[in-house]
């Protein structure tokens, strides 16, 4: 298969993995030089890897057969694309992701994608690093289900996040949750790839100006929250249940009419800020 050094395997070969397959790695490094790569034959039911490094480097990889599977499972993880010169893909087709800890780098020379095509599901706490080249970056969910992508950290020389396809709507819906971007325009969403972005709590940078997205906000829209909470106490600082929390917009519209709990609080609030 490759030479091994400890934990580090360098691969002169595919690492096929097929159809139900199950494939689990701990503490370890795999490099995959020349065209060789993860080659998904078919969806498996897990791919998980804990505490690795994934690193392609020379030839391009291609798209189709990467990693794939019902549930894809990335804990304190690098994934790492360098030195090629055309398209290879970070992942293949649908599938269950749950991320903690984990980086994205693209460092090769032609246009990489990171795809994200899900029916839902949470990933937090990755940063996505753009050396050199450029990455499409593809998070969506499908129709009536929620991705949500929490506390996520985007290289400022991506240019645009966009859906997967034209076959879904607005039911279909990604929360980007406290994303830090370090671009002054925010290009959010294309009209022939259905999605609803949902932006939470954004942590802008200096300077920032504005949203750029779809023009058909029927098949394709973004929207910017912010949340807030509320609890309601007495002089002595008592929580008092019972009391109605209303939120009026200026001209009388009313966004919420909530009555708080035994601890005086209501649930957090998301209001919308505005939208493209």
């Amino acid at each position: 298969l490759g030479t091994v050094y400890d934990r580090t395997a360098i691969l002169d070969r595919n690492i096929d993995i097929t159809q139900s397959a199950s494939f689990t790695d701990h503490d370890c490094t795999w490099i995959f030089p020349s065209t060789y790569h993860w080659d998904f034959s078919g969806k498996a039911d897990l791919f998980e890897l804990e505490d690795a490094v994934i690193v392609y480097t020379d030839g391009a990889k291609g798209h189709s057969s990467q990693p794939k599977a019902e549930t894809i499972r990335l804990i304190n993880v690098q994934y790492r694309i360098e030195g090629n010169t055309s398209r290879t893909d970070f992942f293949g087709g649908q599938s269950g992701f749950e991320f903690s800890n984990v980086q994205i780098i693209s460092y090769g020379s032609g246009l990489n994608y990171l795809h994200l095509n899900t029916e839902g599901g949470l990933m937090e706490d990755v940063a996505v690093r753009v050396g050199a080249g450029a990455l499409a970056f593809q998070p969506s969910s499908s129709n009536n289900n929620t991705l949500t992508l929490r506390n996520w950290t985007l290289d400022p020389s991506l240019g645009l996040i966009q859906g997967n396809g034209g076959a879904n709507n607005l039911t279909a819906v990604t929360r980007l949750e406290n994303l830090v971007w370090e671009r002054t325009e925010w290009h959010i969403g294309t009209g022939t790839r259905g999605q609803h972005y949902k932006v939470i709590n954004p942590i802008k940078p200096t300077g920032w100006q504005s949203y750029k997205g779809s023009t058909d906000t029927t098949k394709c829209r973004c929207d910017e929250y912010h949340t807030h909470n509320v609890r309601i106490v007495d002089e002595d600082n008592n929580a008092l249940s019972g009391f109605a929390v209303h939120l009026r917009r200026s001209d009388g519209t009313v966004v919420y009419e909530l009555t708080t709990d035994s601890n005086g609080d209501i649930a957090e609030q998301e209001d919308r800020k505005s939208n493209v």
